[in-house]
């Protein structure tokens, strides 16, 4: 929700002032960047204040638990000090962009980050300040991100100077901003909303683990989102401007470019995610079982569009069957195995199983509790939360069904 008012009005300030530079007119565009900044100001001293009034009922509608609310609590007060810095960082940046100066805007983003991780293990570790250290060294890196965003826009070197002159209300160009940015903030605003409504359901009906799943499938999204958001950003000014000088076909190119290129990074990173979930959420965690419920539900997104299939393999070699369940980690969302007389012997296929934590059943043909005693022994049982026996061909659909109720719960 923070990080709504910045996506409200630099993305929206910036295209509108790069249509006045189109047409010649700077002085009108810098008075566009200081409103668009004041607006940004008053923003967030207006947020600021909403949070800090009701800052545990929105952390609770967010999925903060009994367990977690006390930290969140902590890094949450102080992080709101640092409020402004994060909307300067993220809201001035676009304009420094929009400048052709690509290699400062990134510089920007860079210097918080190294601050961020240069702070991170002194005030945590080192100094012992637990979580309320992580929070004071993100608003100090975005303390330095914002001041070399400040710095550069009020130089001689920035083509779009801020002034303080322009840093004041100007209700017509605010007017405008607003206007332009309404359908954005809408959607992230709804955005918001639906976190909130999943955070609190996973809450209530999943726990801590399931909360854990949608924050890592967020961040998984930011990893396809940031490039793709960078892209369009970079793309904005050059429509703006032209669409501002009166260029309307290339106006009409740059939306046809833009909306391929959009499509082909989507549709390319979507279809990665569907494929290797299993890997995607190992970089943000190292619990099996996270992995496993954040690989889980990303394949069940993908089966909603269309991405579903039974996979059939057979092999008379150990080794063979290990590397299939070991190259079904993160691909699929169920196992049904007969290791046949590997049931009885195979300690490999058990660690296999084991390892990729995949939520398995084990059929056999015939009613091996019936057969000789070496047959009592399964090892592969040992990895599964069901067994099935003695139906015949007809097992293989009933561990399905089984597979199915599983998951479903």
């Amino acid at each position: 929700i923070l990080l709504v008012m910045a996506f409200l009005i630099s993305p929206m300030g910036l295209p509108l002032a790069a249509i006045w530079l189109g047409k010649g007119d700077r002085k009108h565009a810098e008075r566009i960047l200081g409103s668009g900044t004041c607006l940004l100001v008053i923003f967030t001293v207006l947020l600021m204040a909403v949070f800090y009034g009701f800052l545990r009922p929105f952390l609770y509608m967010f999925g903060a638990s009994d367990a977690t609310i006390g930290y969140a609590m902590d890094y949450m007060y102080i992080y709101l000090l640092g409020t402004l810095f994060v909307e300067l960082a993220l809201g001035l940046n676009p304009f420094i962009i929009s400048q052709g100066r690509s290699r400062i805007a990134m510089i920007s983003i860079v210097i918080g980050a190294v601050v961020n991780i240069a702070l991170d293990p002194l005030f945590i570790f080192v100094f012992g300040w637990g979580v309320k250290g992580a929070a004071i060294a993100t608003v100090l890196s975005q303390a330095v991100s914002a001041a070399w965003n400040v710095k550069f826009l009020m130089s001689p070197k920035s083509s779009l100077r801020l002034s303080l002159c322009h840093v004041r209300p100007s209700f017509r160009i605010m007017w405008q901003i607003c206007s332009l940015g309404i359908s954005p903030f809408i959607m992230r605003s709804t955005e918001s909303l639906i976190s909130i409504v999943l955070n609190r359901g996973l809450q209530i009906y999943g726990g801590d683990l399931y909360v854990g799943s949608l924050t890592i499938m967020q961040s998984v999204l930011q990893l396809f989102s940031a490039p793709l958001s960078g892209f369009t950003q970079g793309v904005q000014p050059i429509i703006s401007y032209n669409y501002g000088a009166g260029n309307f076909d290339r106006v009409k190119k740059l939306y046809r470019s833009m909306i391929g290129i959009s499509f082909a990074i989507s549709f390319t990173a979507n279809l990665t995610a569907m494929i290797f979930p299993g890997a995607y959420a190992a970089l943000f965690t190292n619990d099996r079982e996270l992995i496993g419920l954040v690989s889980k539900v990303i394949q069940e997104a993908g089966a909603a569009q269309g991405f579903d299939e039974v996979e059939v393999f057979q092999s008379n070699h150990e080794g063979s069957i290990v590397d299939k369940i070991q190259e079904a980690y993160g691909k699929v969302d169920g196992i049904v195995i007969n290791p046949a007389a590997y049931t009885h012997t195979s300690v490999a296929i058990l660690d296999a199983l084991k390892a990729v934590a995949i939520p398995a059943v084990e059929v056999h043909i015939s009613a091996v509790e019936t057969r000789e005693d070496f047959r009592q022994v399964s090892y592969a049982r040992l990895a599964c939360f069901a067994t099935i026996t003695g139906e015949g061909l007809k097992g293989y659909a009933h561990a399905l069904e089984l597979l199915k109720e599983h998951l479903e719960k």
